[in-house]
């Protein structure tokens, strides 16, 4: 201990004795809980970032709240389907067990089924494919309806100048009228 009192290490007339912690500079100004003269966020608690610049004089400390008499429960660790089936922790005490998709699709008002069956996700009906043709740009695909290309590749066309151009309907339409013979 020294018999006389000591001096703040920090001179009133430099800016940085302005610099206080808080959520924002607002809330660093009304609280002036904590000095951070080095300018750093880091000098700050979590969630507080050092703002410049204040009213404060002097610190006023942190507040915190006061001890509850009932401790806090431990957190719940709860596991959830990840990609590809994997169990991934979930940290917090969130039951996410409300998310989880039904097991089978409730139930609705739609129609009778249909007779033709939906194609799985990927998979390119027959009637899309037919509306494929080559030719050397989108016009002259619709007039001249050169050759199909069912697979979508421009290697298909005999001419090598040609592409191949998707959803071509005039020349579909035109490929299913009868032949007049």
């Amino acid at each position: 201990p020294t018999d006389a009192p000591t001096s703040s290490p920090l001179d009133p007339n430099d800016p940085s004795f302005t610099f206080f912690c808080g959520t924002s500079w607002a809330h660093a100004d009304e609280t002036c809980m904590l000095r951070c003269p080095s300018g750093n966020s880091q000098d700050c608690p979590a969630e507080l970032e050092c703002w410049a610049f204040t009213s404060c004089e002097e610190e006023k400390g942190l507040v915190t709240e006061d001890p509850t008499v009932i401790p806090t429960p431990a957190p719940m660790v709860l596991f959830i389907p990840g990609p590809g089936g994997a169990q991934v922790p979930v940290f917090g005490g969130v039951d996410y067990s409300q998310y989880e998709p039904t097991k089978s699709p409730a139930p609705s008002s739609s129609s009778s089924p249909s007779l033709v069956p939906t194609l799985p996700p990927g998979v390119i009906a027959q009637e899309i494919l037919a509306s494929y043709y080559c030719g050397l740009d989108w016009n002259d695909v619709v007039k001249n309806c050169h050759q199909p290309c069912p697979t979508g590749e421009s290697r298909e066309c005999e001419d090598p100048e040609h592409f191949c151009w998707a959803f071509v309907t005039p020349c579909r339409v035109r490929a299913q009228q009868p032949t007049g013979s």
